[in-house]
């Protein structure tokens, strides 16, 4: 299995490659991404547009309520293996040390596919919420106290933080988790790699609303400021128009 990853890998870089000379110019969403591909080309024109959120959209109404009890969000796509790898270990490591002390504490986890997960025996606890498929995510946030973002492995800027800030939603991360965007740990999210540090952090913004209201103010506006698309899309635009003949 090692071996036929090994050749995988291979092929991809050199497809990579390949398709990144031929460009005129290659867009990437982070810092880090930009260096993967000047790693594999080094002469080609790469710029950084970051991901970004709809803040019209994902945006929290006046009437939204948070849930009764204090609850945990993740949410993401579990036909991707690491959302999976990151809700599990969450799960196994990290909810034992929050329960200790918030003992009512839930978990939700939702997204596409989140029922492939049902049967995971770190997930049977009845304080363990799976929402699967659900037509609209914005009213898992509207009831969440903070949003998980557990992450161990995989690449690229993470949606689910900015839609999480966007929707006045404080994050926990691992700094993988947070990698490509330059949140200043303690200020617009808590960055935590170690369970009992992560489990910390998720502690201390349920039991301080002051807090998680600060947090999520300054999180708001500093995705506001920098992933709005309206503010990407004037950046992608000044970008054509450094290419040979514009982008009009």
């Amino acid at each position: 299995m090692k071996k036929h990853e090994t050749i995988q890998a291979r092929l991809l870089k050199s497809m990579e490659s390949e398709c990144f000379s031929a460009c005129d110019l290659v867009v990437a969403c982070s810092e880090q991404d930009r260096d993967g591909v000047l790693a594999l080309s080094p002469m080609t024109v790469c710029e950084v547009i970051g991901n970004g959120v709809d803040t019209n959209y994902f945006q929290r109404p006046h009437s939204a309520v948070r849930a009764t009890l204090p609850t945990v969000l993740f949410t993401g796509s579990f036909g991707y293996g690491p959302n999976a790898e990151a809700v599990l270990w969450f799960a196994k490591e990290v909810l034992p040390l929050i329960h200790r002390e918030v003992d009512n504490c839930h978990f939700v986890v939702a997204g596409s596919r989140a029922f492939a997960l049902r049967n995971a025996p770190e997930l049977l606890d009845s304080r363990i919420q799976l929402v699967s498929d659900p037509d609209d995510m914005r009213p898992s946030f509207h009831r969440a106290w903070v949003v998980a973002v557990p992450l161990l492995v995989g690449g690229g800027t993470r949606l689910k933080i900015l839609e999480s800030m966007a929707m006045e939603c404080p994050v926990v991360s691992t700094a993988l988790g947070a990698e490509g965007i330059p949140l200043v740990n303690d200020r617009d999210a808590f960055i935590r790699d170690e369970p009992k540090a992560f489990a910390e952090g998720v502690i201390r913004l349920l039991r301080n609303e002051p807090l998680r209201q600060r947090i999520s103010a300054t999180a708001l506006k500093f995705v506001q400021d920098h992933y709005d698309w309206k503010a990407l899309t004037s950046g992608l635009g000044d970008v054509l128009d450094t290419l040979p003949g514009g982008h009009g």
